[in-house]
C-alpha cells in the first residue's frame, strides 16, 4: 500500500450526508436510469463526459452528483451490494470538482492510446490507490479528502491521505 495512504473500514448512516461535504460519482454502466434520476429537479448533478462521450456514452457514463440522503437511500433500495460508484469529501463546488476529475476521465496507455479509465468504479478504486505513489496521491486526490468505496449495505472502505502538501489541495 501507498506509504501515504491510510485505509479504515466505516458505515455512512444517511443522516451523517446533511451537512453537505459529500459527493458522489455514479456509474450508469450497470443503472440503466441513473441519467434520468440525475436530471431530476431538485438533484444536483452533471456527466463527467464531455462533447461527442455524452452523445455516444450518456447510459454508460459517470455522474457527479451532491451525495444527499434521499439520492443514498435510493441507492441503497435498489443497488445496496452492487459497485454502483464512490463517494468522496471535499469543500469544493461541483465545477471545480468536475474540471478535476475529468482530468482522470481519458489516460493513456503505454503504446499512447487513449483509454477511458473507470477510476469511479469502486473495485478499480480499490485496486488503483494502494499503487500509487505519493506524487500521484497527490495529483488524483485534488480538492479530494476522502474516497469512500461501498463494500455492500451501508459499509465503505475510507481512504484519507497523510502528509500531503497542502497547495495540491487546491
Amino acid at each position: 500500500m501507498a506509504q501515504d495512504l491510510v485505509t479504515t473500514r466505516e458505515e455512512l448512516a444517511p443522516g451523517r450526508l446533511g451537512g453537505g461535504g459529500f459527493w458522489v460519482i455514479l456509474d450508469a454502466t450497470d443503472i440503466p436510469t441513473l441519467p434520468d434520476r440525475m436530471d431530476a429537479p431538485g438533484t444536483e448533478a452533471r456527466c463527467l463526459y464531455e462533447g461527442d462521450l455524452v452523445t455516444r456514452y450518456r447510459n454508460c457514463a459517470p455522474y457527479l452528483a451532491r451525495f444527499d440522503a434521499p439520492l443514498y437511500q435510493w441507492l441503497l433500495k435498489w443497488l445496496a451490494d452492487d459497485p454502483w460508484g464512490i463517494v468522496f469529501t471535499s469543500t469544493k463546488d461541483m465545477d471545480a470538482l468536475a474540471k478535476h476529475f475529468r482530468k482522470s476521465i481519458i489516460v493513456r496507455d503505454t503504446r499512447g492510446r487513449q483509454l477511458l479509465f473507470r477510476f469511479y468504479d469502486p473495485r478499480v478504486l480499490r485496486a488503483f490507490l494502494p499503487t500509487c505513489k505519493p506524487k500521484e496521491l497527490v495529483e488524483f486526490y485534488g480538492p479530494v479528502d476522502e474516497f469512500w468505496t461501498p463494500i455492500g449495505g451501508t459499509e465503505f472502505d475510507v481512504f484519507t491521505r497523510q502528509g500531503e502538501p497542502t497547495e495540491a489541495r487546491g
